[in-house]
């Protein structure tokens, strides 16, 4: 891991490639972009969890689809990859980290799996990872990464590894059947931190020179669920989410039936599409999850076109008689992810 100051951009769906109109087609061009932009480091999905079967057999090609259909161009980061495609996982690596060591640029890998990525793909393909034992999800999803970062050494690029992290967002993910992992029980979390911490015991004996983190979405969240092993605490500060509440007026929820829009909504919106409409696009894909990105993409999908002006002053608006609560909100989150990281261990 390098020692400087990282300045990261978020490409998630970067290891995707959909054929020559894709964003993420020429990595080269793309990477040398980064780098004038002021960027050298890139956070993004690693593919983990998909290159191997339960067996440990490898996984070469996959079909994938555009999670939402046609709607997928209205998702925030999901416009790139808006159609469907095959992706083998270890020659996009490959052909990333390439691209990065020749701009000396560093990279993040990281899982979305549990929340988002097992979208892209038939549930012939993951269920039999969703339905795992959440202790058996981070054995099998820290070993491919350690496969990963193999593949890595092998080719002489495993030096272009920022840090690593079995899951994105570990406080919010999914955790089946027992709800969020957030709200689980003392043993529980007793057993996920254990396996967690022999996991990453796992990749560093194989991979010294790699740094480990545990990343989060909340600034309070459970000490006993972090690992004492990490080199790393990587928290993301949604300070600014709650500004889109004006505009969404309470309909972005995980309820999948179709509600009667209110006036205060429905101006803004063509009033052409609904939750139904969204759910037939995705004959790929599937949401056992999250389900409140079905009306998310549903009202986003819907706003007319010459109301955007209209939406960017109320968004604007709220911003400017709130500033202070947005920005007081992220400095109390970073004063909390600050001490909380130095409460489990100096130095990370």
């Amino acid at each position: 891991m390098t020692t400087d100051k990282l300045t990261i951009s978020f490409s998630l769906w970067g290891i995707f490639d959909t054929g020559e109109t894709c964003v993420y087609h020429d990595w080269d061009k793309l990477m040398k972009e980064y780098v004038e932009r002021g960027f050298n480091c890139i956070r993004l999905e690693s593919g983990a969890g998909l290159l191997t079967d339960l067996n440990g057999n490898p996984i070469n090609n996959l079909n994938f689809h555009a999670p939402f259909g046609k709607y997928t161009k209205y998702v925030r980061q999901s416009d790139a990859v808006s159609k469907g495609g095959v992706i083998n996982f270890r020659k996009r690596l490959l052909e990333i980290f390439r691209a990065a060591d020749k701009y000396n640029v560093k990279i993040i890998l990281s899982s979305w799996f549990i929340i988002h990525t097992y979208w892209f793909f038939e549930e012939s393909v993951t269920k039999p990872l969703l339905v795992m034992p959440f202790e058996d999800k981070i054995i099998h999803f820290a070993k491919d990464l350690n496969r990963i970062l193999d593949l890595l050494k092998e080719n002489n690029l495993i030096h272009g590894v920022a840090f690593v992290e079995i899951f994105n967002e570990m406080d919010g993910i999914p955790c089946f059947p027992i709800g969020g992992l957030a709200g689980c029980s003392l043993k529980f979390a007793a057993n996920v931190r254990r396996v967690h911490e022999e996991m990453i015991d796992m990749i560093k004996r194989n991979h010294p020179g790699v740094k480990c983190a545990y990343d989060v979405s909340n600034a309070d969240i459970r000490e006993d669920l972090i690992p004492r092993n990490i080199d790393v605490l990587n928290f993301h500060n949604y300070y600014l989410w709650n500004v889109y509440k004006v505009f969404e007026q309470g309909q972005i929820n995980d309820v999948l039936r179709d509600p009667d829009i209110p006036d205060s909504l429905s101006c803004y919106l063509d009033m052409n599409i609904t939750n139904d409409d969204v759910l037939d696009e995705m004959k790929g894909a599937y949401i056992s999850s999250c389900y409140s990105f079905v009306p998310r993409v549903r009202v986003y999908s819907d706003i007319a076109e010459q109301k955007l002006p209209e939406v960017e002053e109320l968004l604007e608006k709220e911003l400017e008689n709130n500033y202070e609560h947005f920005s007081g909100k992220m400095k109390r989150n970073v004063d909390k992810i600050i001490c909380l990281g130095d409460t489990i261990a100096k130095g990370i």
